[in-house]
């Protein structure tokens, strides 16, 4: 790897030798804190170079430098091993690696089948079906009322609001043709979400290939309440264990993850309007692209 090479630096002296690692220890003073890169902006650095890595690889990376012996503390790496890493995503980037089919695969619908979907779709008044988080009878989710069903009626933007007032059972096959015709699905993971049936439900879509925009709220693991009901330890690590592996599932099939609401929302309007697929969104569109997020990092440090 001639770009690893490069690295080898009297930077401790000032000296910096080649364009490409001026460059580099340019991005790392960037997010320098006592000359290493805390794992929090190790994300920031690897874009501002047009990298992309998941948020996975970034915790493969942190802990596969701790592995071969690294100096830092265990969330931090040093300009060395950024280095190193720069160039492995590089590498990968460079030969276009490809992830490897699943022995399952979902076909391919028939043509008969598109046309048909199609027509449907023509039919059905709405865009966006709203997924996600209810919360519960006592603590209803406001995320849909407050921010984004008004953001999408400013947009002109149609949707299926799947929260209601008084359940019925008629409901459930209502749901389930507008979740089948919306032509994209939008769905919020927050502190009230307690079951994992809707993280089964995402998994479910972004396999089906369906274009899909998911929103992580940050996850408390020391409260004690989820939707106003006593969780024990041991639930609360199950339920972050399911987000970790959502996300990471997510970000293999290329999807970006979003933190902020009002981001994926943007993010939504535009995908529909300009016909920008969800996994093409930009970092200056307000997204996190993720590009190839299957492929294994961090071993070129051991």
């Amino acid at each position: 790897m001639e770009r690893a090479k490069q690295t080898t630096d009297d930077s401790s002296s000032g000296k910096i030798f080649g364009n490409y690692t001026r460059n580099l220890y340019s991005v790392f003073k960037k997010y320098d804190n006592n000359d290493r890169i805390q794992s929090s902006n190790l994300r920031k650095a690897f874009i501002d170079l047009d990298l992309y890595p998941s948020h996975s690889q970034i915790q493969e990376m942190v802990h596969c430098a701790v592995e071969y012996g690294s100096p830092c503390d265990a969330d931090h790496v040093t300009f060395g091993e950024f280095s190193v890493l720069v160039d492995e995503l590089q590498h990968y980037y460079e030969i276009g690696a490809s992830p490897a089919l699943p022995k399952s695969v979902i076909k391919n619908k028939s043509a008969g089948f598109v046309a048909r979907r199609t027509r449907k779709e023509s039919l059905a008044n709405f865009q966006v079906f709203l997924g996600g988080s209810c919360g519960c009878s006592q603590q209803p989710s406001r995320w849909r009322s407050e921010t984004a069903i008004p953001f999408l009626k400013k947009e002109n933007i149609t949707f299926y609001n799947p929260q209601v007032n008084t359940w019925r059972p008629e409901l459930v096959e209502l749901e389930d043709r507008a979740k089948n015709l919306a032509a994209l699905q939008f769905f919020m993971i927050d502190n009230n979400t307690r079951s994992v049936v809707a993280v089964c439900e995402i998994a479910y879509l972004v396999g089906c290939g369906r274009q899909i925009i998911v929103v992580f709220s940050n996850f408390n693991s020391e409260v004690e309440e989820v939707a106003m009901e006593k969780t024990s330890e041991r639930e609360r690590e199950d339920i972050m264990r399911a987000r970790n592996v959502l996300m990471d599932i997510i970000e293999r099939n290329g999807i970006p993850v979003f933190q902020d609401l009002e981001s994926a929302l943007h993010c939504a309007a535009i995908h529909l309007k300009q016909g920008v697929k969800v996994q093409d969104l930009t970092v200056d569109q307000g997204a996190l692209p993720v590009k190839h997020g299957h492929v294994l990092v961090g071993e070129a440090l051991l």
